[in-house]
């Protein structure tokens, strides 16, 4: 049993490098510019000082200096800004974990529920 969990807390460092890679991946996607504005507010001046924006956080560095950088972030707990919440990622997380978290305490009896009713059917 014990090297059962070895070995898999040795596969979850591969996981996590490749899961980690992926969601990189996935931003750089999107244009300097366009991720640049994720730092701009509606002030329009700031949207002419778009390129001092890109230099500033480095979005035009290569990719690996961008990556560790990122990478570097993330382990201090700097999860980035969230234009949809307004604010940052780690304080969305605190306001919208708790109504997530209650949702799913309300739903899965109901799932559970009627997991059990489709698998007697299914006989």
């Amino acid at each position: 049993m014990l090297h059962f969990i070895v070995r898999r807390l040795i596969f979850l460092v591969f996981v996590l490098f490749g899961v980690t890679v992926l969601v990189f991946s996935l931003l750089m996607t999107v244009s300097p510019e366009r991720r640049a504005a994720a730092f701009v507010d509606v002030n329009p001046q700031s949207i002419r000082n778009i390129d001092q924006i890109v230099k500033k956080y480095g979005l035009d560095d290569p990719v690996y200096k961008q990556y560790f950088r990122w990478l570097k972030e993330i382990a201090h707990g700097n999860f980035g800004y969230s234009t949809i919440a307004s604010s940052t990622v780690s304080e969305a997380f605190r306001r919208f974990l708790p109504v997530t978290i209650e949702l799913n305490l309300y739903c899965a009896p109901l799932i559970v529920l009627a997991g059990i009713w489709f698998g007697t059917l299914a006989g």
